[in-house]
This record gives structure tokens, sequence and C-alpha cells, in this order.
């Protein structure tokens, strides 16, 4: 059979059209029993079935053969593959080759791609910090502004001197006796 035949069905349609899961769908293409292309559509990579060879299959008709699959990016070739070593990890990068121009451009985007996300996480990081230590601005100001209050309300220490003149002067005479006040002794 030659690849010329349009591979343009999701997974989710061939479970339907099959009456099975996408898992068992996916089963079948690793055992090789289903015949799938890998395509790069909006960033990963995903399975596309022809509907003619899904609906053989169903009807029992068709003697599936292990078949190797393409791998497409924005509609290109680029390496043959069987789809049962990219059912595993679906999001996996296509690999172009290396050569190709395509290839330079395709690594580009990529790397254009992780910069952006590493800026915009960058920005968002520094912004976080900026917070945080604003934050501690605020709360090291409001510290201060404290210990200047408790040191207001706090009463000025006295020196050694002070402190006995006035335990002297505090302490209460001693009562006279009522016998000698009645008698005058005193």
């Amino acid at each position: 059979m030659t690849d010329n035949s349009v591979y343009n069905i999701t997974i989710t349609e061939a479970a339907k059209i099959l009456d099975k899961s996408d898992r068992q769908v996916r089963r079948y293409v690793k055992e090789r029993k289903l015949k799938a292309k890998s395509m790069r559509v909006g960033g990963y990579v995903r399975l596309m079935f022809n509907k003619d060879e899904v609906i053989a299959f169903r009807d029992g008709s068709s003697n599936p053969a292990e078949a190797n699959v393409q791998q497409t990016i924005e509609g290109q070739d680029v390496d043959t593959m069987t789809a049962a070593d990219n059912v595993e990890d679906v999001k996996e990068e296509a690999k172009p080759n290396v050569y190709d121009g395509q290839a330079v451009k395709y690594a580009m985007d990529i790397l254009k791609e992780q910069i952006d996300n590493l800026r915009k996480e960058n920005q968002e990081l520094q912004t976080r910090l900026e917070r945080q230590s604003g934050a501690t601005g605020f709360w090291q100001g409001k510290a201060e502004a404290l210990q200047v209050e408790l040191k207001a309300l706090m009463p000025i220490p006295k020196t050694e001197a002070e402190e006995s003149e006035a335990v002297n002067a505090e302490a209460p005479k001693p009562k006279k006796s009522w016998w000698r006040w009645f008698w005058g002794l005193d």
C-alpha cells in the first residue's frame, strides 16, 4: 500500500469508529495492529489515522502489518519511525534532520519560546521579590517606631544614690506607742 492516503482522523475519532477507548487504540498502535502517523500539531505530537484503514481494521478485512509511520512537522515529512515508538510519549518533540534549514529554524523557535518563558518567570520572581522586600521594609519601620514609643513610655533609670535616697524618704516612721503619747514621753 502506498503512503498517499490521507491521515486526518484523530485518536478520539478513531476510537469512536472502533467503539473502543483512546487507550485501547493506543494499544493497537503499539502492538502494530493499526497504522498511524505522528503529526506535530500546535506544539504537540498527535497520532493521526486514515479513516479507510480504521474502518477496515474494525471490519477485520485488513491484514495489518508492521507499518512505518512518518513524523510530520507542519505538513512536511521529516523522519521515518514506527508509531509504536511514539505512543509512549505523545508529547515527545519531533526530531527533524539536523542538516535541514528547517531544523535550525525549528530549534531557534523552541529556544525563543524557552527564553520567553524564562523571561516571564524571571519577571514574576522579580516582582514577587520587590513586594516581599517592600513588606520587609514596612515591618522594619514599624518595629523601630514601636521601640521608640516603648522608650518614651519607660521610666528614666535612676542612679544608685537617687535610689537609696528614695528608699530612705519613703521609709515610714515607726508608730508611737499609745502610752508614750498618753504620758507625753515623746
